[in-house]
């Protein structure tokens, strides 16, 4: 643990729990069904701490953003009589930029959290058709079987539901982190409303973070030409 923290790191958490399962294996010296458990808990643990230093769903959600970068990099800005809005295409420079923010990497974390939920779950209703998961855990035949898949559909629909609310949403921040970083790079004279626009991102205030950007925009875009693709 860094020195002066009071509190266990995402690091610390399944290295203690591997290690400890280790130890325990490796001073009983005997294969029982009780030991059988700190295995499966060893492996856990390791896999945890594998997932802590490379995280595979937020690597697969850089890797299909960036290959729809030019679909998802279009921004449109209304303008009073002017039909339709105008489109630009925010450039892959600002848009990689914006991937590596802090901001947009805890967007990541939630969605990638919510996909290992949703993993867990069609994992779960799989487990609960079998006739081997019903028996180990004690539902074979029982009436509760059903209301438990129920329950665990309802809770798959509801993630996914927040799921695709919260791919769009991304969308929108990420195209809004990568405006950021063109207005404080790129134009002159906003130096103190691009410091506001960050305090905002930092503070996850996404609608302010597009009223300001959108304002700037409204008197600036002609200037953003060199910087955007028609």
């Amino acid at each position: 643990m860094a020195s002066g923290q009071t509190a266990l790191s995402l690091s610390d958490l399944p290295f203690m729990y591997s290690f400890v399962n280790l130890l325990f294996i490796w001073s009983t010296g005997d294969v029982t069904d009780f030991t059988r458990y700190y295995i499966v808990g060893l492996i856990a643990g390791l896999i945890g701490t594998f997932f802590v230093f490379w995280h595979p769903i937020q690597w697969l959600l850089d890797k299909f953003t960036m290959s729809k970068q030019q679909t998802l990099s279009i921004y449109e800005i209304d303008y009073p009589n002017v039909v339709p809005p105008l489109r630009k295409i925010i450039v892959k420079e600002w848009f990689s930029l914006s991937l590596k923010t802090s901001a947009i990497k805890y967007l990541k974390d939630k969605i990638a959290g919510q996909i290992y939920f949703m993993i867990i779950l069609i994992t779960l209703f799989i487990a609960l058709l079998t006739t081997n998961f019903q028996q180990t855990v004690g539902l074979k035949d029982s009436p509760h079987l059903y209301v438990i898949i129920v329950g665990v559909v309802g809770m798959s629909t509801g993630i996914a539901i927040f799921m695709a609310k919260q791919s769009e949403s991304f969308g929108l921040n990420l195209k809004l982190s990568a405006l950021y970083f063109l207005i404080s790079l790129r134009l002159i004279g906003f130096k103190e409303e691009s410091n506001v626009i960050k305090q905002a991102i930092d503070l996850n205030d996404w609608p302010t973070v597009k009223e300001m950007i959108d304002r700037i925009l409204h008197n600036n875009w002609g200037s953003l030409d060199s910087y955007t693709i028609k």
